[in-house]
Parts: C-alpha cells; sequence; structure tokens
C-alpha cells in the first residue's frame, strides 16, 4: 500500500498548482489572447457571468453568449501577438464592454447590443493585426529591441530580439542664430521595445567623437530637448543615447549643430491707398477702393442732384395734369355755348 504513494502526492500537487476554474475556462469560451490581459478578462466575465443572465432569459440568452463565444473563438485562431498590439485591442475593447454595461439592454435590446459589439470587436482586431506577422519585423535601421508576443492559447511569453547595432551615425543640424531648436532622437520603435528605461543626453565641443570627452547634461523620459533661442554657445555636438531597463545602451545618435547668422524674415509693409484730394475741376475717374459698389458708391452731390431732377420731373407731371384737365373743362364749356346757341 506504501507504494503507490507517492503518485498520489504528485498527482495531488498537480492539481493544486492548477489555476482555479472560471466560466471563461470553459470548453464553451475557448481561450484567446482576448482573455491574457486581466482587465480584459475581468470585462468579459462581467459580461458572461453577471450582466447577460441577469438581463436576458432563454433563447435571447444564449444569442447573446453564443456571439461572445463567436468572438472569443475567432481570436484564439490567432497563435500569438506581440503584446504592443494586444494591449491597444485590449483599450478598445473594454471601452465598448464598458458602454454596454451603461446602457443597461434587456432581452432582445441586449441580443442586439451584444451582436453589434462583436461586429466591432472584430473591427477592431482586424485593423490592429492588418500591419502585424508572426514574424519579428525589424524595421529598425540601428539599436537593439526586443519585442514580446502572447500566445493566444496558453497566455505565455515569449520575447524575440532585433539586434543592429547601437551605432546610429552623426547627424548635422543647421539653424540660425536666435531661431529655436528641437533636438530629438526619437525613433518609433521606441514605443513598441520592451526594454527600453529612459534617454540621456551629452554634449562635447563641435566635431567631438571620443565618447570620453563628452560631458552627461540631461536624462528624462522625453525624448528630445527644445531650445527656445540658440546661440552660438549651443554650437556643440550632442549625443543621445537610449538606455535599456538593464542598465545597457541600446541606441547612441551624435549630432552635429552648426549655429548660422541669424535668418532675417523681410518684414511685410502694409499696403495703403493714397488719399484722393478732389481740387475744382478734378473728378477721379475710378472709384475709391474703400467704397463699395453701385449706389452706394455714390458721393453727396450726386445724391443731390439725382433729388432734384426727382422733384423737377414730378413738378412737371403735375402741371401736365392740371393743364390736360383745363383744356378739357374749357373744350367741355365751348361745346355747351354752342349748343344752347343752336337752341336760341
Amino acid at each position: 500500500m506504501s507504494a503507490p504513494l507517492p503518485n498520489l502526492l504528485v498527482l495531488l500537487f498537480l492539481l493544486l498548482s492548477l489555476p482555479p476554474l472560471s466560466p471563461l475556462d470553459s470548453p464553451s469560451l475557448p481561450q484567446s489572447c482576448l482573455l491574457c490581459p486581466p482587465d480584459l478578462r475581468e470585462a468579459f466575465e462581467d459580461l458572461q457571468q453577471d450582466y447577460i443572465p441577469d438581463r436576458s432569459h432563454g433563447t435571447e440568452r444564449e444569442r447573446a453568449q453564443g456571439s461572445l463565444r463567436q468572438l472569443l473563438s475567432i481570436s484564439a485562431l490567432h497563435g500569438s501577438m506581440a503584446q504592443y498590439v494586444l494591449d491597444r485591442i485590449a483599450i478598445d475593447i473594454k471601452r465598448q464592454i464598458t458602454a454596454i454595461i451603461k446602457q443597461k439592454l434587456k432581452e432582445h435590446y441586449l441580443t442586439v447590443g451584444i451582436q453589434k459589439f462583436t461586429i466591432s470587436a472584430f473591427d477592431i482586431i482586424n485593423k490592429e493585426l492588418s500591419h502585424f506577422t508572426n514574424d519579428v519585423e525589424c524595421s529598425n535601421i540601428c539599436g537593439n529591441f526586443t519585442l514580446k508576443y502572447v500566445t493566444c492559447s496558453s497566455c505565455r511569453a515569449t520575447y524575440e530580439s532585433c539586434t543592429m547595432g547601437i551605432d546610429c551615425g552623426v547627424k548635422d543640424i543647421n539653424v540660425g542664430e536666435n531661431a529655436e531648436l528641437l533636438l530629438s532622437c526619437f525613433e518609433p520603435w521606441h514605443l513598441i521595445t520592451t526594454n527600453f528605461k529612459d534617454y540621456i543626453f551629452y554634449r562635447a565641443p563641435l566635431g567631438t567623437r571620443n565618447i570620453w570627452y563628452f560631458e552627461k547634461f540631461a536624462e528624462t523620459q522625453e525624448s528630445s530637448l527644445e531650445f527656445l533661442s540658440v546661440t552660438k554657445e549651443h554650437q556643440k555636438t550632442y549625443r543621445c543615447i537610449v538606455m535599456g531597463d538593464r542598465g545597457k545602451p541600446i541606441a547612441d545618435t551624435m549630432y552635429d549643430v552648426h549655429v548660422g547668422p541669424p535668418v532675417t524674415v523681410p518684414t511685410q509693409v502694409p499696403v495703403t491707398h493714397p488719399q484722393l484730394v478732389e481740387e475744382e475741376g478734378l473728378v477721379p475717374t475710378t472709384p475709391r477702393p474703400t467704397e463699395p459698389p453701385g449706389l452706394l458708391a455714390l458721393s453727396l452731390g450726386s445724391i443731390v442732384a439725382l433729388a432734384v431732377c426727382a422733384v423737377a420731373v414730378v413738378a412737371v407731371g403735375f402741371i401736365l395734369c392740371f393743364s390736360l384737365i383745363h383744356l378739357r373743362k374749357k373744350a367741355a364749356s365751348d361745346e355747351t355755348e354752342e349748343m344752347m346757341a343752336l337752341i336760341d
């Protein structure tokens, strides 16, 4: 009876070492990369365990749960994902889950909401993975960086390195005196590497190449330094070192800053129109530029002349009318006198 005891102890140890099962670990909801980030896993658990069961029943509940299973099943087809890609996916999907829970949908409306969320999540995943492959793409021309990958079936992390050497060469920068200068050593791979720590800036007389002659003057999380007003004192060779998390440089770039004479920008002289002086007998042939076209451009004299003409036209009209009336009355009177003469 004592022989099988070691085997029982080993089996008991393995059982105790396994993580506790949750509904999302069940065969109906397969493990996928979407369940690897702890906060996103918790959000899915809230949907699957609490929100959907509390707000739907029967067929509607099964349809909503089925949409979640479909989303996780398809995302499980990816063998692995880069950690930085998975982080971006997790942020967007968790935001949408939070929005669904706040809507407090029920029954059929909840099912429709979950289905719309599933379609949107597919779009997010496809968008983020459109430029992603399982092979490490060393897009950097210099520098040594490390990428973290997550295996979707087990959430285990693996690491791949892109080693191109830390020497990134020397770059020439020409700037005028009193101008602004932005000294930046940022590269896109700085955002995705897992072994980044900070930036260290050094300076030395212009043309220095021996690293022992450089003095350290800044250590920061920012990838650039800004000089608001450059002087001849800034004409130096600068060195930017990207430090790794193990205290070793992962990229080293030098900048030869040449300060030239101030760059003068020609000032713009405001355009003004000369004042026209109207003398007796002189009339401008074109309207002033400041005067609007049309009737509003008429001078005061022109307006008075038009008014006088209008009054004269009205007066002539009245005179003609009274003359016609007088002639008609006279003609009628003459006709009446003739008729009376004939009667007599």
